[in-house]
């Protein structure tokens, strides 16, 4: 199985120049990762790159990591022997590895790049379990137990209305009301520091991108 997967990623190799050459670009784009534990515990990531409106896939590689420039400059080098124009890119949807912010910004700076709202909410759960616990602190055991689901509500409601947001106005407003929360100051910071990452799908030049990138790219392959 090995020997053919190999023979079969050497082949398929081989066809990358010019196979999508002609294939229309949406400048929509999604990326993303997934890792796997190889024999011997060598753990590798297969990224890759999708079109969020068509679909086509545009480049799959295996790299080391996801932390450095060198396995994404890999993945849009492939795209790009594919037939993707780098310039035809104009957003682009992923979580917030920093390999591919640094290859951005030195590389393709133009790019509009939305962070994936599923990788976002789930960065933000150990700022949310604090808040939580900080709202019922000091409070009986069986009054904090019943107090901690209704906290809990009460912040995601503001969150998901600035996530959720039409627009940069609307979400700005929830934000205001985040930020004068007792218990949202925290949380607050943290989206105002993303949010015009976390809405530019609101943008009209930005019309059928994804605001999630969790497995789009694997998803559509």
């Amino acid at each position: 199985m090995h020997r053919w997967l190999d023979g079969a990623g050497k082949q398929a190799e081989s066809q990358v120049a010019g196979q999508l050459a002609g294939v229309a670009c949406s400048g929509q784009m999604g990326s993303d990762g997934l890792w796997t534990q190889l024999r011997g515990g060598v753990k590798s990531v297969v990224l890759s790159l999708v079109d969020t409106v068509s679909g086509v896939v545009w480049g799959i590689v295996v790299a080391g990591e996801e932390e450095s420039q060198a396995g994404w400059r890999k993945l849009f080098e492939q795209a790009e022997r594919a037939g993707l124009a780098g310039e035809a890119i104009n957003g682009l949807v992923s979580d917030g590895a920093q390999g591919l912010l640094s290859y951005l910004r030195e590389a393709l700076a133009w790019v509009h790049h939305q962070r994936c709202v599923w990788h976002f909410w789930r960065n933000l759960a150990a700022d949310l379990a604090r808040a939580v616990a900080k709202g019922v602190e000091g409070l009986a055991a069986d009054v904090a137990k019943r107090n901690a689901p209704v906290v809990r509500k009460e912040l995601t409601t503001w969150l998901h209305a600035v996530l959720d947001a039409d627009g940069l106005d609307a979400a700005e407003q929830a934000l205001a009301q985040l930020k004068t929360h007792p218990l949202g100051q925290t949380l607050a910071k943290k989206v105002n520091e993303q949010l015009d990452r976390l809405l530019y799908h609101r943008l009209a030049c930005r019309r059928g991108s994804g605001r999630n990138g969790y497995g789009v790219t694997f998803a559509c392959a």
